[in-house]
């Protein structure tokens, strides 16, 4: 591309940007400069250290006992068993027994689980649960030879299941329930674990929402021979929730932040959505330093938390916020009127899930001209038994001089581009997506780094290629030890960060929270009043599903942007599986034609048929075809008219026109094409081409619309988000050779790769102009020696139907090539098996790559270099 046609593009792109990016015609190469400075200075106190604070100490007391540890006969106990024969139908019976003995042996006995005791419990109580025995021998585990192998380590010796309903002893569990107890979907699972030897182990644990009973089952030996285990007292306390907290006991959908200077500092998650805070057991006080302040607001806001509990057990927690100005002392809590008091709210915990667990709360805090702001946050139990309490993202956000742009990005899972009218697609469908590519610049050559969400939202949230981010298969998680997070970044520069997800596999769990001040896993778009809407819903088993689905929809959304819109810069990712579950609601159904006024009111959607096309029935692809398509088609008129939503939102805020917007979806969907529906199995274009759009700040009356025809990957998504703000991106993104793109923005790239790992097979592609090589390595890794590559030549064939790499070996060889290369550059920063990393074989060349993408420090290099 010439340079004029180059800068012409790039002004285009940054035309209006409250920040601006580039200020000539140089080479788009030189580094933006950091405009972070500009932001509003934005203190998070769980990350600020207090100048005092005060936390309750450890409570010795034992609490009331349940369960008082002898086997005397008093305690009724069940014996778990499971037919002999697998094809029956009952899973598993109760036989009730009273063991009068000092101590309990277990046999191993075929189809014995061990015993149990069943014990009334309510929601949200602290629990401690001490089991002491002998006995236990090693792991043993039968070789082929037909030997036992000692296998050192710890072995289970009791669970803990919390059951939503108490069983009934009376009547034998099927086998689906019994597997049920054992589901952690359906109930919280506590594993007791010992080694080998006498043991004395001892659990504390806080029920659940939904618990009504706890379930204590003793676990026979587990071997292929005759052996005992004897317990000797099982021992089970009602403690105070707070006492247990302050403990250091085990809490629901807590971890404590050892990295936190401030005491107390938890990422929790209440309502299925996880804030960082402050854990506030019993009476706890914080006190920070602020600066001095006359003339610019600043404003605390913060969010109250309780943990969701039986009303039953009463109590509660009062929050105070109190502020001093210019150095003036705060006097301990007392009643009545007091100058320094800017909160003082009572409240209740409920395991109500129409009642939120989360009260956000804004406090305007008083002007400091002539010294420091003292500020303290505080709680007081109320009653005996008060409930557990959080102060979630408690900020300090001082108004700003000149505020940087927002960030909105939108991710619509499972979003094919040729759907859309932008794309090619019927415009009826898409009209407010379509709008909003008319109005900035719009790639037609975007594709994702894979073709199921973990890995691709990995690379569109930090930059990264899966093989370097790490979350390449399901059991894989990100980590910021290896990885920098768009989030953290602008969390960093000043920016207040919040996500509202569908979860699944972008759940906290597997890190993507890392850097959101809120991170909310409730999907802002759902079919409440369709009958798949709700199928979907009860797969989850979790009632309390449907009414934070409702408190969480895209209103939420709309209302979050009204009432934080002016609080500072913002950045908001919004993710929504509405597309991929296929599941519209009755509005969208009617307007799809998918009613009717017979005994089903819906018409019929058969997953089964798609299953058994994709197991080989090819002739019933137009039958399948024609019952997803309107289903799909529906569910992406219901995302376009979310994000329609949330942009009005953004304009009814004033803040329209300084919102950086970027929407795209994290992989397509296969409709029959390579003989396969769905998306996750292979890396063909249908399930890996995706949209991607971007608008940035400026007047609308000066939007431009742009079409960048370059290559991109979602790789490119973090940097381009970065750049625009005027920030450098972590070197660590796929920014610099050898895997940045040729030219940074807009972003365009000689090649992109690929990667689907599904746990059954390993596929690697990479894609250039004109050229697409796919190498499945199976089971293996990525062993070139033992590879299955194919070839497609995109300009006869942008479909991938034929293999053509029989006629084109030398292409062939050149693309796997610059594959093995970039897996050997991925496996030296870091290599699969988790072992450290061998620099002393590489070459000077990978040596310097590591070094250009940030893996290695100059002295390190140096020093490598000098060995040798």
């Amino acid at each position: 591309m010439r340079a004029a046609t180059r800068c012409a593009r790039l002004r285009a792109f940054v035309v209006g940007a409250a920040v601006v990016l580039l200020t000539g015609c140089g080479d788009a190469t030189d580094e933006p400069g950091d405009a972070s400075a500009t932001a509003s200075r934005l203190e998070r106190l769980w990350l600020r250290p207090p100048v005092a604070s005060l936390l309750p100490a450890p409570d010795d007391d034992a609490g009331e006992l349940l369960v008082d540890g002898r086997f005397d006969g008093a305690q009724t106990w069940y014996r778990l068993r499971s037919p002999l024969d697998p094809s029956g139908e009952v899973g598993m019976t109760l036989e009730a027994t009273r063991p009068a003995k000092e101590a309990l042996g277990l046999r191993t006995e075929p189809g014995f689980w061990g015993v149990a005791a069943m014990l009334p419990v309510r929601a949200g109580e602290a629990l401690s649960v001490e089991v002491a025995g002998r006995g236990l021998r090693p792991n043993l585990v039968r070789q082929r030879d037909g030997s036992l192998l000692a296998q050192e380590g710890t072995l289970d010796v009791a669970t803990l299941v919390e059951l939503r309903e108490p069983l009934d002893p009376d009547r034998p569990l099927t086998a689906d329930e019994a597997q049920g107890l054992v589901d952690r979907r359906q109930h919280a699972i506590h594993m007791m674990r010992a080694e080998e030897g006498a043991f004395d182990v001892r659990t504390d644990l806080v029920t659940g929402r939904l618990t009504r009973a706890l379930l204590v089952v003793l676990l026979a030996p587990n071997v292929e021979r005759a052996d005992v285990r004897v317990f000797d007292s099982v021992t089970v306390r009602r403690r105070g929730v707070s006492a247990h907290a302050a403990a250091g006991g085990e809490l629901p959908g807590v971890q404590r932040l050892a990295d936190s200077p401030v005491p107390g500092a938890v990422r929790v998650t209440l309502d299925r959505e996880e804030r960082q805070g402050l854990l506030a057991p019993l009476s706890s006080s914080w006190t920070w330093e602020l600066p001095p302040e006359a003339t610019r607001r600043r404003t605390l806001t913060l969010a109250l938390g309780l943990e969701p509990r039986a009303a039953s057990l009463g109590g509660a927690v009062r929050f105070v916020v109190r502020a001093a100005a210019d150095g003036a002392a705060l006097d301990a809590l007392r009643p009545g009127d007091d100058p320094t008091l800017l909160l003082d709210e009572t409240l209740t915990a409920s395991d109500d899930p129409t009642v939120p667990a989360w009260r956000d709360r804004r406090i305007v805090l008083p002007p400091s001209p002539r010294g420091s702001l003292r500020l303290e946050i505080a709680t007081r139990g109320v009653g005996e038994d008060p409930p557990l309490a959080f102060v979630g993202n408690p900020l300090v956000q001082t108004a700003f001089e000149t505020r940087p742009p927002n960030v909105l990005l939108v991710s619509l899972d499972t979003l094919r581009p040729d759907r859309l009218g932008c794309y090619g697609g019927d415009p009826a469908l898409t009209p407010r997506l379509d709008a909003l590519a008319s109005q900035g610049l719009r790639f037609t050559n975007a594709f994702s780094t894979s073709s199921y969400t973990l890995p691709s939202h990995g690379s569109m949230l930090t930059g990264q290629f899966p093989a370097f981010h790490g979350a390449v298969n399901i059991d894989d998680a990100l980590s910021p030890e290896r990885s920098p997070f768009l989030a953290r970044i602008l969390a960093d520069a000043g920016f207040s960060t919040t996500a509202f997800t569908g979860g699944g596999y972008v759940d906290p769990a597997y890190g993507f929270a890392y850097g959101f001040d809120r991170y909310s896993v409730n999907d802002p778009v759902w079919a409440y009043d369709s009958l798949r809407g709700r199928m979907l819903l009860d797969k989850e088993h979790d009632p309390t599903r449907m009414p934070l689905l409702e408190r969480y929809d895209t209103a939420h959304v709309v209302d979050w942007i009204s009432e934080h819109a002016d609080d500072g810069p913002f950045f908001l990712f919004l993710h929504t599986y509405i597309a991929h579950n296929y599941a519209p609601d009755r509005a969208a159904l009617a307007r799809a034609g998918l009613l009717s006024d017979g005994p089903v009111p819906e018409r019929p959607f058969d997953h089964k048929r798609r299953e058994r096309f994709n197991a080989g029935e090819l002739d019933l692809r137009d039958q399948v075809y024609d019952e997803y398509m309107p289903y799909y088609d529906a569910t992406i008129g219901m995302a376009d008219a979310f994000v329609g939503r949330v942009l009005d939102a953004l304009d009814a805020s004033g803040h329209g026109e300084d919102t950086l917007v970027v929407v795209t979806s994290d992989h397509g969907e296969e409709f029959g094409e390579h003989d396969f529906f769905g998306h996750g199995e292979t890396l063909f274009e249908g399930a890996t081409r995706i949209p991607l759009f971007v608008r940035a700040p400026g007047p609308a009356a000066a939007r431009v619309a742009s079409v960048e025809d370059g290559l991109v990957s979602l790789v490119d998504v973090a940097p381009l988000v970065l750049r625009t703000l005027g920030m450098e991106p972590d070197r660590r993104m796929a920014v610099r050779p050898p895997l940045g793109p040729r030219r940074e923005l807009p972003p365009a790239r000689d090649f992109v790769v690929m990667e689907l790992d599904n746990l059954h097979d390993r596929i690697s592609a990479w894609r250039e102009p004109g050229w697409e090589l796919q190498v499945r390595f199976g089971e293996d890794g990525h062993d070139f020696a033992r590879e299955r590559p194919a070839l497609f030549d995109l300009s006869q064939s942008p479909t991938q139907e034929r293999d053509v790499r029989a006629g084109h070996v030398d292409v062939t060889e050149r693309l796997r090539g610059q594959l093995r290369r970039f897996h050997e550059l991925a496996e030296s920063v870091h290599p699969r098996d988790g072992g450290s990393t061998d620099y002393s074989g590489m070459d000077v060349e990978t040596l310097n790559n590591l070094a250009a993408l940030g893996y290695l420090s100059a002295e390190q290099l140096d020093a490598i270099l000098r060995e040798r």
